[in-house]
């Protein structure tokens, strides 16, 4: 992945972030400091070749201490590879069992860079690259850097990622694409024809800028052809300031995709390579996107080894998109069908010592209720359509402190 150098001049220059499209009394309207690039970092496979540290020379086990298997909880919560020479591993396997051990259950591994070429990306075609990580019980999905034109030669990467046994492919799209139209649009619909020859059940997502707006990036275009948006919410590169209101940023990443005509599922991808952020801000950062949240980067080639013991203390357990077992502090439960424009009822049950849920949906409140008698109901008419729209309820006691929290993943229909 091309990765950006953010300035973050919080307080020197404010964007609005318009609430746009998004359901009535949702969408309050706020400022956002500056968070447009100022250099790109090399994204070719080139940039770190061969400077594996010499920590690294012996086993994988020696990365991290202590490495124990955790168990899988609700979610799909990932980890983006560049290549792995870089993270000093000496096979995927290796690797495969680190990240299997540290909880990790999806893997993205980079396998182009603009059109089909193996030669220089045999990621693209290698089965048993795929084979280790789903043996150590992860899904393996593949993405590519892309560019306008050439769009045949790019589809084709779709394509072999498919026939080796990847289970879905992010194109990587950033600023080649800025206030491109045509370009954008030819380019998914090429994606879009190759994925409907992929196996049955194939996934199509896209990653581009945490603040599309800023970069006239027509998000709305790629939305037509996509099953998910993953924003490149890179709050430890943005500043201190993003990292502490992790919940807060997200959020307006994914307001901000909603007012420009989003309606597929929103998952950030966080950044933690700097080895500045610290876990407990990527698990509220997670909390706040979901159950398909990933994390940029598999450690090396120029990042700090180091980054592992935060990554370790990050909970890949937590449950995230689903309605929780029996005897959970608190539950949700949504209505099989929601239409626009017509009232969905949603109701659930609390644990004693709850007084109170708050709801939202995508980050907007949309329900502030009492618990009565261990139980809370209520109605909500939407205005606008989404696919894997994020539906929070947060438990509340007495004093104002939050005890739990339950997510489920609805579709409002048109």
């Amino acid at each position: 992945m091309k990765k950006q150098l953010y300035s973050a001049l919080a307080g020197l220059l404010a964007l609005a972030l318009l609430p746009g499209c998004h359901d009535q009394l949702e969408a309050p309207q706020q400022n956002t400091p500056d968070r447009n690039p100022v250099a790109a970092k090399d994204h070719t496979r080139n940039a770190f070749e061969n400077q594996t540290p010499p920590a690294l020379a012996s086993s994988a086990k020696a990365l991290v201490p202590g490495a124990v298997a955790r168990p899988a909880g609700n979610n799909s919560l990932g980890m983006w590879l560049w290549y792995l020479g870089s993270t000093g591993y000496s096979s995927h396997t290796a690797l495969a069992q680190k990240l299997a051990a540290t909880g990790v259950k999806r893997i993205y591994v980079k396998v182009a860079d603009g059109g089909y070429n193996p030669t220089a990306w045999p990621e693209v075609n290698d089965r048993s690259l795929v084979a280790a990580y789903k043996n150590a019980g992860l899904e393996v999905w593949a993405w590519a850097y892309n560019y306008p034109g050439n769009k045949a030669a790019q589809a084709q990467a779709l394509t072999a990622a498919s026939a080796a046994g990847y289970q879905g492919f992010v194109s990587d799209i950033e600023i080649e694409f800025d206030g491109k139209t045509t370009e954008l649009q030819s380019l998914f619909q090429a994606f879009s024809n190759a994925r409907a020859q992929a196996t049955p059940g194939f996934k199509l997502y896209c990653t581009t800028w945490g603040n599309p707006r800023d970069h006239k990036m027509r998000v709305d275009i790629i939305d037509q052809y996509v099953d998910a948006h993953m924003p490149q919410t890179y709050l430890e590169v943005w500043g201190q300031s993003y990292m502490s209101a992790a919940t807060k940023w997200v959020t307006a990443g994914t307001q901000e995709y909603r007012s420009l005509g989003c309606r597929k599922p929103i998952n950030h991808i966080l950044s933690a390579e700097k080895n500045i952020i610290t876990s407990a801000q990527l698990n509220e950062a997670i909390r706040a996107s979901g159950a398909e949240t990933s994390i940029w980067r598999v450690p090396g080639g120029g990042t700090p080894l180091s980054i592992w013991n935060t990554l370790q203390a990050v909970d890949w357990t937590v449950s995230l998109g689903g309605t929780p077992s029996t005897g959970a502090p608190v539950t949700v439960s949504a209505p099989s069908y929601i239409r626009v424009g017509q009232p969905a009822t949603f109701s659930g049950t609390a644990s004693a010592g709850v007084v109170k849920v708050i709801a939202s949906v995508d980050g907007y409140v949309i329900k502030d209720m009492p618990v009565t008698n261990g139980a809370y109901s209520f109605s909500y008419t939407f205005s606008q359509a989404g696919t894997g729209r994020r539906l929070n309820i947060n438990a509340f006691s007495s004093n104002g402190t939050s005890l739990a929290q339950v997510a489920q993943l609805i579709n409002v229909n048109p």
